[in-house]
């Protein structure tokens, strides 16, 4: 996969709910857009439905998972170079993060047919947006 632009420099989003609600938009079977801290703390999320809605203290364990995986990836980035998004296959859904400087996005999708063109759809929005939180 071919990444036009360092997902790492976006640190500025101006609008966050917009840009959520674009991602959002960008794919009807994606269900849920997040933007997380460093610290795992949600600072914007939107989403299409109920259905995949975690208990508060779920939630805060799982967005801080995400955040401790990816501070994890970035032990090897050396050898193997930046993590361009990360991508996980469950049961029921399928889950995207993507770096927004020192923030994360995440998105929780139903199950993609094809999870980089997915993915590809995220990164030109990220790409094209100017994100700050």
């Amino acid at each position: 996969m071919t990444v036009i632009c360092k997902l790492e420099n976006n640190l500025n989003i101006s609008d966050s709910i917009n840009f959520c609600k674009k991602v959002l938009s960008s794919g009807r079977k994606i269900q849920s857009v997040e933007i997380v801290n460093k610290k795992g703390r949600s600072v914007e999320c939107i989403t299409k439905s109920n259905v995949f809605s975690l208990p508060i203290h779920k939630k805060e364990i799982f967005l801080m998972s995400e955040i401790l995986q990816e501070s994890m990836r970035k032990e090897h980035n050396d050898y193997f170079g930046n993590v361009n998004y990360s991508y996980t296959s469950r049961e029921k859904v399928a889950i995207f993060s993507f770096r927004l400087g020192e923030n994360m996005l995440i998105v929780i999708s139903l199950m993609p047919s094809n999870p980089d063109t997915t993915a590809k759809k995220i990164i030109s929005l990220i790409c094209n947006t100017t994100v700050s939180a």
